[in-house]
């Protein structure tokens, strides 16, 4: 996701959307691109729209949306933000409470 397609692909999408907020640079941010990223796929496709935003070429993102750590993770329904979760724990915790997260608002999607 960039700046010039958020709106589209985001804001106006129907339905829930996954933001990863990350730096290339980042070793957890790494992490969650070589492993945590193919369970979170698994465990959401079709079912939620996941995105990666480069914090370094989305500046006007990261200050609209207060995104001071990386990696932070936006769910959003309908263009709406509905959590957040900064930081990531163990695996297993982690994918929980991203189901957790979207499963607020269960009766839009379920995963």
């Amino acid at each position: 996701m960039t700046e010039t397609n958020f709106e589209k692909e985001v804001l106006m999408f129907k339905g829930p959307v996954l933001l990863i907020f990350g730096g290339l640079w980042s070793k957890p941010c790494q992490q969650i691109k070589d492993s945590l990223l193919k369970e979170i796929l698994r465990t959401c496709e079709g079912k939620v729209k996941i995105g990666l935003v480069d914090v370094d070429c989305n500046p006007g993102l990261c200050i609209w949306y207060e995104v001071v750590s990386v990696p932070t993770f936006l769910g959003f329904i309908d263009g709406e933000v509905i959590e957040r979760i900064v930081g990531i724990s163990a695996k297993q915790d982690f994918l929980l409470n991203i189901k957790r997260h979207f499963l607020a608002v269960k009766n839009r999607i379920n995963i």
